[in-house]
C-alpha cells in the first residue's frame, strides 16, 4: 500500500491527541471508524459496544475526518481501528490487535511536518469522563481544560 501524506502542524496534532480516552501502549492515540463515517476513541479491546462509544464531531476535527476518510477509502470501507504515533497512522489487519500480538502494524499515512511534534503524548482524559454518556462531547472537553 502506498503511504498517503498528510500535512500536520503541532496545534492540529495536539488537538487530536486530546481526544484520547484510554491509553494504548506504544501509541499516542487510537480511534475507530465505522461505515457511517462515525469516529470514536479507543476504550476497550475488540468491538466497542454502541453505549461505550463517544463519537467525535468530525466537523470540529478535520484532521481526524481526513484520516478516517483515507482509512475507509484505502484500507477497509466498512471501517476499523487505526493507531496514531509521531510518524503517522497505522492499522492492523484482522482481529490481531490484542496486546503482545505478533501481527505487524501497517502504516497508511505519513505525517508531513510543519514543525517538530512533541516527544511525549499528553495525558488522557480522566476515567470519569470516559464512561459518562450524560454529558455532551463539548461538556466533556471543557471539563478537561479546567
Amino acid at each position: 500500500m502506498r503511504l498517503k501524506p498528510i500535512r500536520i502542524n503541532k496545534t492540529d496534532y495536539l488537538a487530536l491527541l486530546r481526544l484520547e480516552k484510554k491509553p494504548r501502549p506504544g501509541w499516542w492515540a487510537v480511534f475507530s471508524v465505522n461505515g457511517n463515517e462515525q469516529v470514536w476513541p479507543f476504550v476497550c479491546f475488540g468491538l466497542t459496544a454502541e453505549v461505550d462509544r463517544i463519537y467525535v464531531p468530525l466537523n470540529e476535527y478535520p484532521l481526524l475526518r481526513d484520516i478516517a476518510g483515507i482509512f475507509r477509502n484505502n484500507v477497509d470501507e466498512i471501517g476499523g481501528r487505526f493507531f496514531i504515533d509521531g510518524i503517522g497512522v497505522f492499522f492492523i489487519r484482522g482481529e490481531k490487535e490484542v496486546e503482545n500480538s505478533k501481527t505487524v502494524p501497517e502504516q497508511f499515512i505519513v505525517w508531513l511536518l510543519d514543525e517538530p511534534l512533541p516527544e511525549k503524548p499528553i495525558p488522557p482524559l480522566p476515567e470519569s469522563l470516559v464512561k459518562s454518556n450524560s454529558m455532551t462531547f463539548r461538556e466533556r472537553l471543557k471539563m478537561t481544560r479546567r
